[in-house]
């Protein structure tokens, strides 16, 4: 018997799957995005996470005072929920990964559906909305069909490309390849509106992000999340930039309540497509927001909603 909490939990994941999203379309969605748009820019990004090095290594971004981006899974979401949390609340971007780190383009469309409705779900339990931007674990998204069912989530789909990939799971417990990648990627002006890939599940690379950081300072580099890089303020599903961003989002707290998420306005200026899109120069970029009928046939759905719940509750 599902207690009203999980009920509850429940209709706000799948209510954020059913047309709740609000996105910047200025930011291609359900196409590879492999680089950062805005010049001078840089993004360090950490995979398969959290784990057990991963508060060593907020700490780390606390005192150099750097933002980065997760992509979380949701089933280690469930094992570290306070820092997820943390993260979130120190001003870091969090984004999705699968809730299994299953590989997409192995997996049938209803096994993508089904491992990112639970990873929404995890988001939903522990911060109260969804996230905009995903990863694919391995990659592995090259097929059409996969690509497909991320467009029906609205989601910005983050990638790098080879001369930004430490491949530090590789060589778990040598850093000095990985630190090589970032000056190699500095000396050929790859760094450059970069999009790095880290793992926060191996030591060795948590205990050296310092010297990373480093590295790209000294090229001149500012050191930012992935939406930023792409000059998007509209992280979650909830229309919210994030806490310590320019948004007025309430913490995460601790315990089972949700952070609720404000809902900032989007004021990005010239956020060019990637990925074969042309660039879209328009002033204000689109936020995909109910239009008058769209919002209708939405507080049906809402409605809906609400009564299958108190159906669900009766029924206890």
């Amino acid at each position: 018997m599902k207690s009203l909490s999980n009920i509850l939990v429940s209709f706000a994941a799948v209510n954020a799957v059913n047309g709740a999203t609000i996105v910047n379309t200025n930011v291609p969605i359900g196409v590879q995005i492999m680089k950062c748009t805005k010049p001078n820019t840089v993004a360090i990004t950490f995979d398969d996470g959290p784990s057990t090095f991963t508060e060593h290594l907020l700490d780390v971004l606390s005192q150099r005072q750097v933002k980065s981006t997760f992509f979380l899974v949701g089933t280690e979401m469930a094992r570290f929920p306070s820092t997820v949390k943390r993260m979130y609340n120190e001003g870091h971007q969090v984004a999705g990964h699968t809730n299994t780190h299953l590989s997409l383009d192995k997996s049938t469309s209803a096994q993508i559906h089904s491992e990112i409705d639970l990873m929404n779900q995890r988001f939903v339990e522990i911060l109260g909305f969804t996230p905009n931007y995903f990863r694919c674990p391995y990659g592995e998204c090259m097929n059409p069909a996969s690509l497909a069912v991320l467009a029906e989530y609205k989601l910005h789909v983050i990638q790098w490309d080879d001369e930004t990939d430490t491949l530090d799971w590789d060589h778990p417990t040598l850093y000095q390849p990985n630190l090589e990648v970032y000056t190699k990627a500095v000396a050929s002006g790859k760094a450059n509106m970069g999009i790095f890939l880290n793992h926060d599940i191996v030591q060795m690379t948590v205990d050296h992000i310092a010297e990373v950081i480093d590295i790209l300072q000294k090229a001149g580099l500012t050191l930012t999340t992935v939406a930023d890089c792409l000059g998007d303020t509209i992280l979650y599903s909830d229309g919210s930039s994030g806490v310590n961003t320019g948004s007025n989002n309430p913490p995460a707290t601790g315990g089972d309540t949700p952070a609720t998420g404000g809902n900032s306005a989007n004021t990005d200026t010239n956020v060019g497509t990637i990925g074969g899109g042309s660039n879209n120069n328009e002033p204000n970029p689109g936020v995909v927001n109910p239009s008058s009928d769209a919002a209708s046939i939405a507080q049906t759905m809402k409605i809906a909603g609400l009564v299958s719940v108190v159906v669900a509750i009766v029924l206890l």
